[in-house]
């Protein structure tokens, strides 16, 4: 949803803009009433239905040039320090500053991005420092291989095995034993369980091989581990690479021990 906010965004920005922006052209207010952040506001979330009524976008720009434009800018040339991605506000030539919009920040330094039927939520906050290393860095490399006209590294498959996660909490107490009982038949192939001391906690991580295995295996939330509940949230192997800054990690590795059943 986020990756799709700022493609909009970006195409908004543009001279002249691919997208223009609905929301200035609604005419109609359309509140929508939130209380979920502790107090009663109202949102005006309109934009414009009639979408056939638009004129045909005057920008030439080729897809490979779109492509490259949406790395450029996001990758090199907006300034994530000052600006928001909003396309409730944006049009060409904009810069929306993210300090006069309705998110407030522990982290000056934090990424964002508008949820433009929440105006309070920003989509971009719980992406970490490193994450967002991560990201400028990978669009640093598509920009260079898109130079280098190798297009399959940017937009083919890649090679690498996909592996897919879920995390959830545990103690000192939750064994890779008691953990493979729980999710038998779930295509699980690894465990990575922090080493913990006395009653401290810390996220466990699930490895699947399949993205129906991961379902099956998030099936099991609300369950028990001990005195633990089970509380299964989809992961990452960047997560986990975070993880492993702050804990050691025991590894079992199922499709290893299976193999010599």
């Amino acid at each position: 949803y986020a990756y799709m906010i700022m493609m909009i965004h970006y195409l908004q920005s543009l001279y002249p803009p691919v997208v223009v922006n609905l929301q200035e052209l609604a005419t109609e207010p359309h509140l929508v009433k939130d209380a979920k952040w502790g107090v009663d506001v109202q949102w005006d979330t309109k934009f414009l239905n009639e979408v056939e009524m638009l004129q045909p976008s005057d920008n030439r720009m080729s897809n490979a040039e779109l492509l490259f434009g949406f790395f450029t800018f996001f990758g090199r040339q907006f300034d994530w320090s000052q600006n928001a991605v909003c396309i409730r506000c944006n049009a060409s030539g904009r810069s929306i500053n993210k300090f006069t919009l309705q998110h407030k920040f522990s982290d000056p330094e934090q990424w964002y991005i508008e949820d433009p039927f929440d105006l309070r939520h920003n989509l971009a906050s719980a992406c970490s420092a490193a994450g967002r290393r991560r990201i400028l860095k990978a669009m640093h490399v598509a920009t260079s291989n898109l130079l280098s006209a190798k297009l399959k590294e940017v937009c083919g498959p890649s090679d690498e095995r996909r592996s897919y996660f879920l995390k959830c909490k545990v103690d000192s107490t939750v064994t890779a034993e008691v953990m493979e009982e729980i999710f038998q038949q779930c295509d699980l192939v690894r465990i990575h369980l922090p080493v913990l001391q006395g009653p401290q906690n810390g996220q466990a991580f699930l490895e699947f091989d399949s993205a129906a295995g991961r379902r099956k295996g998030h099936s099991r939330n609300g369950g028990y581990v001990g005195s633990i509940q089970l509380q299964l949230m989809q992961s990452s192997k960047f997560a986990l690479e975070e993880a492993m800054e702050d804990f050691t990690f025991r590894i079992t590795d199922l499709k290893f021990s299976r193999a010599f059943q």
